[in-house]
């Protein structure tokens, strides 16, 4: 018996009909679970609509994996940790692309002395514009990076290149906007 002494009966039997592809049972599931978790979510995201994405990837993720889903005390306590998860990880993007815009603007913004009287939003106006001009992979590399807020090892898996690559396409796109943009800086 093993690990499934923790589960209960009914809970065992709930798991077998959703790895037999039950769709009825996985809808009775989903309508159960989706009110208490989106709250989860919520306390932690502060985002409704980002607690929305979250669910709806939980349960996805639930259905395509069901067969191999490795629950060990209980079916809610697997779920509560899947939204607990990738709400903490949504914060860790955000995080990461706030940072990473606000070093993007503060290097340009440091390579002169002076911005010549441009505001924020024209730099960014500029930027974009000099941004476009990229070879259409290092956009794609750079924006992942500034936008999304991707790390380098992110970039590489999802774009299926290496990271010395991801990171040499950020390092020429830098070099570049800096170059770009020093006549309006």
């Amino acid at each position: 018996m093993g690990q499934d002494k923790y589960i209960s009966l009914p809970e065992k039997e709930l798991i077998a009909k959703l790895n037999r592809g039950d769709v009825k049972t996985f809808n009775l599931f989903f309508r159960s679970y989706y009110k208490p978790l989106f709250f989860y979510a919520l306390r932690i995201t502060q985002e409704q609509e980002a607690s929305k994405d979250i669910i709806q990837e939980t349960f996805s993720q639930f259905w395509q994996e069901r067969k191999n889903v490795p629950i060990r005390y209980s079916l809610a306590a697997y779920l509560y940790r899947m939204v607990r998860n990738k709400s903490l990880n949504y914060i860790q993007k955000q995080k990461r692309q706030a940072l990473g815009n606000t070093r993007y603007a503060y290097m340009l913004l440091q390579s002169s002395d002076s911005t010549n009287n441009l505001d924020h939003k024209e730099i960014l106006y500029l930027i974009d514009q000099q941004v476009s001009l990229f070879p259409p992979r290092q956009k794609q590399v750079f924006l992942l990076s500034r936008q999304q807020g991707l790390s380098h090892k992110e970039i590489a898996e999802q774009l299926n290149l290496s990271t010395k690559t991801v990171e040499t396409f950020i390092f020429r796109s830098l070099k570049r906007l800096k170059v770009g943009l020093k006549q309006f800086l």
